[in-house]
C-alpha cells in the first residue's frame, strides 16, 4: 500500500513537470513569434521614423498589446475586426499623427482634397504589415476609411493653396 502511495505520489509529480514543460514550450514559441513580428514591425516603422517620430512612439506603446490581440494567426477576417483594432489603438491618435508628420506642417496644414493624407499611406503600410496572415479584400480600403473618418473635419481644403504650399515645402526642403 506505500510502495503505491508512493507510485501515485510520483506519477502526479512527474505530470505536474510534464505540464509545465509544456506550458514553457508554449510561452517559448509565443516570445520567438513575438520576436519576429517585432523584427517585421520595426523593419516597417523605420521607412517612416523620419516623417513622424510620435507614430514610432506611439506604435511602439501599443506593439505588444497589438501583438496579443492578433496573435496566434495575425489575420485580419473582417471590417468588425479591423474596426474594434484600429479603434482600440489607433483612433484617437490620427489627428497626432497627422499633425506631427513633418510634410504636413511644413504645408501649414492645407490638404488637397477631402480624400487626402499626409500620414495615411504610412500608417496602412506599417499597421497592414504587421498583420501578416491573411487580411479580407477590402481591409486597405476600409481602413484608409477610418483613418480619414478620424481626422478633424475642421482641417483646411484647399487645392490651389495646397499647391502653393507644396512648392513652398520642395524648395525649402531640398
Amino acid at each position: 500500500m506505500f510502495a503505491a502511495t508512493i507510485t501515485i505520489i510520483l506519477a502526479y509529480y512527474g505530470i505536474e513537470r510534464l505540464k509545465a514543460a509544456e506550458r514553457a514550450n508554449i510561452d517559448k514559441v509565443r516570445l520567438d513569434r513575438y520576436s519576429d513580428w517585432k523584427t517585421i514591425t520595426d523593419a516597417r516603422i523605420d521607412v517612416v521614423k523620419d516623417e513622424n517620430p510620435l507614430f514610432r512612439r506611439e506604435f511602439i506603446n501599443i506593439r505588444y498589446q497589438l501583438f496579443e490581440d492578433l496573435y496566434p494567426a495575425f489575420a485580419i477576417e473582417n471590417k468588425k475586426q479591423l474596426r474594434a483594432l484600429f479603434n482600440k489603438y489607433f483612433a484617437n491618435l490620427i489627428p497626432a499623427f497627422e499633425s506631427n508628420n513633418k510634410k504636413q506642417q511644413g504645408c501649414g496644414g492645407i490638404y488637397q482634397s477631402a480624400a487626402y493624407t499626409y500620414f495615411g499611406q504610412n500608417f496602412l503600410f506599417v499597421f497592414l504589415g504587421s498583420v501578416i496572415g491573411v487580411k479580407y479584400d477590402n481591409a486597405t480600403e476600409d481602413l484608409l476609411e477610418m483613418y480619414l473618418a478620424s481626422l478633424p473635419s475642421d482641417r483646411i481644403i484647399d487645392s490651389l493653396a495646397y499647391q502653393s504650399a507644396l512648392e513652398r515645402y520642395i524648395k525649402y526642403n531640398n
